[in-house]
């Protein structure tokens, strides 16, 4: 049986062969949300930036981004592809928990990042995080998936193979611990990356609790109104 590795350890080789397209279709996502509640983008933090395609495609038109992520493999391949960028930095840290000495415009988290806590109650500490780091007047922009979302999932098995690379997904779904497995299973070993759902009034509760007002909510990046079908919610909230 493969031995168990870190998450991203081996899947940061080969993310942007495959989840890079929707990184790429995120970019005009985000400047329609900047465009409608005229949001001011002079920095930008991005929470989970992973492989840094989404902080590349911004560059030309924000003056500081910062990327910041928990698997120091994610950054490295962020760090080459913006290795020529002076507007640039990346860090390594808990998005629990990270400490920077300085405050953002806009902060974004997007593809589910929010979800790898491991407590509900941990939303509270990473809203108060956010709130710490943002502008008076600042914007956090993220989405999250609901139990919906991992139901729908639940028992999924794949194979595939990205640049030379082979591997297996196998999804799995608790209902009564709540909890999320998804296996990426490799040659060299196995990673195994674990959510937890987050409903629309678990961010309704945190987000009242931290000082931040839900400006806007959707279920789509075509700004669907958010329903009883809804696995994936788009969150909008403003530092009050």
């Amino acid at each position: 049986m493969s031995s168990n590795i870190s998450p991203y350890k081996l899947l940061s080789e080969i993310y942007d062969g495959y989840w890079g397209r929707y990184s790429r279709n995120y970019l005009s996502f985000l400047q329609k949300i900047i465009k409608k509640h005229s949001i001011k983008n002079n920095s930008v933090l991005d929470l989970g930036c992973g492989t840094g395609v989404l902080i590349h495609g911004l560059t030309d038109s924000v003056k500081h981004l910062v990327g910041l992520d928990s698997s120091a493999e994610m950054l490295e391949v962020s760090k080459d592809k913006c290795c020529e960028l002076t507007n640039v930095k990346f860090v390594n840290e808990d998005m629990r928990s990270f400490s920077l000495d300085e405050k953002f415009d806009l902060i974004i988290s997007f593809f589910d990042t929010l979800n790898y806590i491991r407590k509900l109650n941990q939303l509270e500490d990473i809203f108060k995080n956010v709130h710490k780091h943002l502008e008076p007047n600042g914007f956090f922009v993220f989405d999250v998936v609901n139990e919906t979302h991992f139901i729908e999932n639940d028992g999924y098995r794949g194979g595939f193979k990205l640049r030379g690379v082979y591997y297996k997904v196998i999804s799995s779904y608790n209902e009564e611990t709540k909890t999320a497995e998804t296996t990426f299973v490799f040659d060299d070993g196995r990673e195994i990356h674990r959510q937890i759902p987050i409903e629309y009034e678990d961010v309704k509760l945190y987000a009242a609790c931290t000082g931040f007002e839900i400006v806007d909510c959707f279920t789509d990046r075509k700004h669907k109104v958010v329903d009883g079908d809804s696995n994936r919610v788009f969150f909008i909230l403003k530092k009050c």
